[in-house]
């Protein structure tokens, strides 16, 4: 599998939303109102499974992501093989820094992945990421359907 190149900033910031299953929507939401202190957060229950609109966000299947997760193992397993210079992170000044991939980044991705699989399996949803109106990428987490 070949990938482009990509800022590992904006790859590891889509992998640490996909990890986070319930910050960016909320299945049982009873409003829009936003959901966090300052507001950045807004529920959308025309989202949620089985919502209102007609666009719907694709989901993961449980043995597609599986399948997908270890491809992408062998992917960053490969960069910290190799040293590879691409790994983005904040450091105590705010400050973005590049560095080589290790075999902790690699391990702690992968272990982020096992988290989502095995709520996958418990019965929760997650999206895709899909592209946002103004060029963003967003991806979604919904608690299991009752």
């Amino acid at each position: 599998m070949k990938h482009k190149p990509i800022l590992c900033g904006t790859a590891l910031a889509v992998i640490m939303l996909l990890s986070i299953s319930r910050l960016a929507f909320a299945a049982n939401a009873t409003n829009t109102s936003p959901n966090s202190a300052n507001g950045d957060v807004e529920v959308r229950t025309d989202l949620a499974p089985g919502g209102k609109t007609a666009n719907q966000p694709e989901f993961w299947q449980a043995d597609e992501f599986e399948s997908w997760m270890e491809q992408e193992r062998a992917y960053y397993q490969q960069l910290a093989d190799n040293g590879d210079k691409s790994f983005w992170y904040k450091n105590a000044d705010e400050e973005y820094v590049c560095r080589e991939w290790t075999q902790a980044d690699v391990d702690a991705l992968y272990a982020t992945w096992k988290e989502q699989l095995a709520l996958m399996r418990q019965g929760y949803q997650f999206t895709k990421a899909f592209e946002a109106a103004d060029g963003g990428t967003l991806v979604g987490g919904f608690l299991p359907e009752e």
